[in-house]
């Protein structure tokens, strides 16, 4: 849920000090890097290299170039076979899969299908909590031979088995089985596989982990991976930086090749131009809504939420405050996602004047009245204050600007409103696990297959502490949502997801704001980088830079 934030760093762009030194080409440093070693800054470290249990931002995106799954999505946002032959075969209520021959680990051993039965069994036995759902489907896995695997399911789930369980990345049975066994000696054996791994890692992927000494991480070259051309380079080599302003002044002096985070606006409108560093921007991987609790008045009244969706100004939002690095969406699915979005209309930008003529007419329509210039909520004699709450800007510099905007906007149709910042970890608990809120401000991680419209917005989900904080409850969305869990077919799956889109447009139980554009630098000493949602750093970038030299 906050995963993204591990990569958006801010700096002090008012110490003039700092920025002549940037700008300073005094700064490079004499110093030579092999011509295959990428020289890369991290804002952190892994929390865990167990691929199975990792949940942070740097430990996936360094998974990712370790280990592979049967299937994954490829720099043309397809889903794809990787360990895998082919598509799965379902056939009544068993899934089967096979194995590419002669795949082989970093250690010169086969990759069978004994590997991927183990890998699925850790998973059913430990149950972690973030699978747990998807797990429930997962009847029983069984190895038939080297290269063929079977599972049993059950059918109302496969939907998550396939998207969910089949991309999850394999692990290597010699190796891994000791510690899976210690795990179930401990007290809390997810926590403790969670916190432990194998050393030497034996890898799949593309790199294999050389070193790890204190803030610096090394890879290098896996000589027996040949699932995709590549890697190019010989090593990687990541470095924890203190913040953008220290990573910036390491590629200045040739010590970073690329900065594995995002910069914000304020950095790029400095850096826009200067030959030594090359800019990149990219679409996001997330972004920015409104959230409304129907469990409220004057939430519950779809009337009132298609007033708040004329007032929003999205076209403001993208030009003022993310200062057109951004683009106006309208769905929780963004254009990106090509073979996911419904291509929906985000409509013709109007004056403030007209927006606020338009909302005042659903509502008067709805039968609201005002009270001088103030608007009475239905069932009440008085006018009352309602709440946006909003992270803080130490959390998340964007969205509390856009909470005063909306506070603005609202005040043009008589809502008394008030802006409330809380800590990301207070902020978590009011509006994800309490509930206690009017509206809300926040982004959602959007992935390639966008399950997350189902969580979000599955009455089911609808308690305290769940994903659906929204209270949204319709009967046609939860029929298409359960539909979905159990359509094995990809086209059939593509309708079903457009229709909740629609669906979702129609009810407004939340407003979707805006993506970011992400903003990244990199040295232009490599060359090949694949531009994807999420930024180049990247597998398929890892795969195909090239030295320039």
């Amino acid at each position: 849920m906050v995963k993204r934030k591990g990569y958006l760093m801010k700096g002090n762009l008012l110490l003039i000090s700092l920025l002549s030194l940037l700008m300073s080409s005094s700064l490079i440093s004499s110093e030579t890097f092999s011509v295959n070693t990428i020289n890369v800054a991290i804002p952190d470290l892994p929390l865990t290299l167990n691929p199975l249990m990792a949940r942070d931002g740097i430990s996936l995106r360094m998974i990712r170039l370790l280990f592979e799954p049967l299937y994954d999505y490829g720099p043309e946002m397809r889903y794809v076979p990787v360990l895998a032959y082919k598509e799965p075969l379902l056939l009544t209520n068993v899934l089967k899969v096979r194995i590419k021959e002669h795949l082989l680990w970093s250690d010169g051993t086969p990759l069978t299908a004994y590997d991927v039965e183990f890998t699925f069994k850790v998973l059913k036995t430990l149950n972690p909590p973030h699978l747990n759902e998807s797990l429930s489907y997962l009847k029983s896995v069984k190895a038939v031979n080297e290269h063929e695997v079977e599972l049993e399911v059950n059918r109302r789930g496969i939907s998550l088995i396939l998207e969910k369980i089949l991309t999850l990345p394999i692990l290597q049975r010699n190796q891994w089985e000791p510690i899976f066994r210690k795990s179930l000696e401990s007290k809390n054996p997810v926590e403790w596989f969670s916190k432990n791994w194998p050393q030497p890692l034996v890898s799949s992927g593309p790199f294999i982990l050389e070193s790890w000494k204190g803030g610096v991480i090394i890879l290098s070259k896996n000589r027996f991976y040949r699932l995709f051309e590549g890697p190019y380079i010989e090593r990687a080599v990541l470095k924890v930086y203190k913040g953008t302003d220290d990573a910036l002044l390491g590629l200045r002096r040739g010590e970073v090749d690329y900065i594995w985070w995002y910069l914000t606006p304020g950095y790029a409108e400095v850096l826009y131009g200067d030959p030594k560093i090359n800019l990149v921007t990219s679409p996001g991987d997330y972004l920015y809504y409104v959230g409304f609790n129907l469990r409220r008045k004057p939430l519950n009244d779809i009337a009132f939420r298609k007033a708040v969706l004329e007032l929003v100004d999205k076209g403001f939002i993208v030009r003022n405050i993310l200062r057109d690095y951004g683009k106006e969406v309208c769905s929780l699915v963004p254009p990106w996602n090509i073979e996911w979005y419904s291509n929906c209309s985000i409509g013709e930008e109007v004056s403030l004047a007209m927006r606020v003529r338009k909302a005042r007419d659903i509502l008067k329509e709805a039968n609201y009245t005002w009270l001088g210039n103030s608007l009475i909520f239905k069932g009440e004699r008085e006018p009352r204050e309602i709440v946006i709450v909003v992270p803080s800007p130490d959390a998340e510099p964007i969205l509390y600007k856009v909470g005063f905007a909306l506070q603005h906007w609202l005040s043009k149709i008589g809502v008394r409103s008030k802006v409330k910042l809380l800590s990301l970890g207070k902020f978590i608990d009011t509006v994800f696990k309490r509930q206690e809120f009017d509206i809300f401000l926040y982004w959602v991680d959007t992935s390639f297959y966008p399950d997350y419209l189902r969580t979000m917005f599955y009455s089911k989900f609808s308690g305290k502490g769940m994903a659906n904080v929204f209270g949204y409850k319709n009967v046609l969305f939860d029929s298409l949502v359960e539909r979905l869990m159990g359509e094995e077919n990809r086209d059939e799956r593509k309708e079903i997801v457009l229709k909740m889109q629609k669906l979702l447009n129609k009810d407004v139980p939340c407003i979707p704001l805006c993506m970011p554009k992400l903003i990244e630098v990199h040295s232009g000493r490599f060359v090949g980088w694949v531009l994807m949602p999420g930024g180049i750093g990247n597998k398929w970038s890892f795969l195909s830079i090239r030295s320039s030299e």
